[in-house]
């Protein structure tokens, strides 16, 4: 799981680098356009400087100028609506990915507290099993213990002779326990 979040995380700034390159060329291409724009601007004014020139009555000229700085200024506005727009789309997307990467990095944290419970949970199942595994060992070492003294005890209670002696003494064995 953590892996494919660094992978995602990974492609995630790929993309975010992507962006902005395209944000980079976006502004280039704005400025070249700004400058294009300038220029035929300066050569409609030098132009119509021209006709001013041959026309003395300067109403034709006038109106080509206006009409020049209107269309100028619309191309402007276009250019820089077009550009606010794009601008928008890639802060929506830069936001959107600061989003995810900010969610993948909570989850891969959740899921770096999960594994240390679990180990934690892993070592103290760990520790009880080899306690229950001494347990065991000292209850079956008891029990060997306990099947030879009644094995004893029933080896004297067959041979009548040997009872008094050995009776005692199992009788002092059973005391101890």
């Amino acid at each position: 799981m953590l892996e494919s979040e660094t992978s995602e995380r990974l492609r995630l700034e790929k993309g975010m680098s992507d962006l902005q390159a395209k944000f980079d060329s976006t502004n280039k291409q704005m400025e070249s356009m700004e400058m294009e724009v300038m220029e035929a601007r300066l050569i409609r004014a030098s132009e119509l400087n021209g006709e001013m020139d041959d026309d003395d009555t300067g109403g034709e000229w006038r109106l080509k100028y206006e009409r020049a700085i209107r269309e100028i200024e619309f191309t402007k506005k276009r250019l820089q609506q077009e550009f606010e727009d794009k601008l928008e789309v890639e802060q929506q997307n830069k936001r959107q990915l600061e989003r995810r990467i900010s969610d993948l990095q909570a989850d891969s944290e959740e899921s770096q507290r999960n594994i240390q419970q679990l180990k934690k949970k892993t070592q103290r199942m760990t520790s009880e099993l080899q306690d229950t595994k001494l347990h065991l060992e000292g209850q079956q070492s008891r029990n060997h213990d306990l099947e030879k003294k009644q094995r004893k005890w029933r080896e004297l209670t067959v041979d009548p002779g040997e009872q008094s002696a050995a009776v005692l003494q199992a009788r002092a064995d059973l005391s101890v326990l």
